[in-house]
């Protein structure tokens, strides 16, 4: 087998990957629209709870973090059909920073059932990290 033939099985090879890939990068796209019109249907009434609930700055600190995790998991699929590989490492690593906060709020209120937000902004040092 010579040169050519080789780079031609390769090329062949990489072609039915990229292929696949790119079908998988479709279904994910499909479920995220699902998942979009699921959360579109229930934020109205979170919204709704927001304003009824004692703790309203943390149901809408938490209600802020969903919408800034749909938006970077939105840019990280954006990015993945480029390949753009740097770009989506800073911005999982940015979207585990939002979903780590969200999560840390979340439990700390469902455990203290108190508002969260004032107790967490008296622990942020001057560079804003939680101690």
């Amino acid at each position: 087998m010579d040169l050519e033939e080789k780079l031609q099985k390769g090329f062949e090879e990489y072609e039915k990957e990229h292929s696949k890939y790119i079908e998988w990068l479709e279904m994910t796209r499909e479920k995220n629209d699902e998942y979009f019109e699921v959360i579109k249907e229930l934020m109205p009434i979170f919204f709704d709870y927001s304003k009824k609930c004692s703790h309203k700055k943390t149901t809408l600190a938490l209600i802020a973090f969903q919408t800034h995790l749909s938006t970077l998991k939105n840019a990280i699929i954006d990015l993945s059909e480029d390949n753009n590989i740097y770009s989506i490492k800073a911005l999982y690593r940015i979207y585990l920073e939002h979903w780590l906060k969200g999560t840390y709020i979340w439990t700390r209120y469902t455990k203290e059932k108190e508002q969260i937000l004032p107790l967490l902004f008296k622990l942020q040092d001057k560079n804003g990290m939680i101690s």
